[in-house]
């Protein structure tokens, strides 16, 4: 029961900062997705520095441990997975329907089980390919409206 109160905690958490930042961008329309990167940064890493003496997070000396394959991929992970995809997020965030952009970001979970079906090379379930298969299908309406 606590992780999904976790998970809906954190989806409201997620969504207050989607509308915070177009919010952001209607009040100061020159900001560009890369300023915006830039400051959601900053408080990440002034949130971290300030709760670190609380959550005893040893992030530099684990980090140092890695081996070099280890380190470029995690380093890799971290531009693609969160500094590439935020700023084309928050590109969508600036200019997009804030509930169609809600409905295309519902389906991370999918598309990661689909990249994760394609890694593994092993065929995905049926109810993936009927959940593609719908996601496909509400996509094309968004994009035909």
């Amino acid at each position: 029961m606590i992780g999904l109160v976790a998970a809906l905690l954190g989806v409201l958490l997620d969504n207050t900062g989607i509308v915070l930042t177009r919010w952001s961008f209607n009040s100061e329309p020159k900001m560009d997705p890369l300023q915006a990167n830039a400051i959601r940064v900053c408080g990440a890493f002034l949130f971290f520095i300030l709760a670190n003496p609380f959550l005893k997070a040893r992030l530099i000396p684990e980090f140092v441990k890695l081996s070099v394959k280890d380190k470029v991929l995690s380093m890799s992970a971290a531009f693609v997975g969160t500094f590439l995809s935020l700023c084309l997020y928050l590109q969508a965030v600036r200019v997009a329907h804030l509930a169609s952009l809600a409905a295309v970001g519902v389906s991370g979970p999918l598309i990661s089980s689909f990249i994760e079906c394609v890694y593994y090379k092993r065929w995905p379930s049926p109810y993936l390919i009927v959940a593609l298969a719908f996601f496909l299908s509400g996509f094309s309406i968004l994009v035909v409206l």
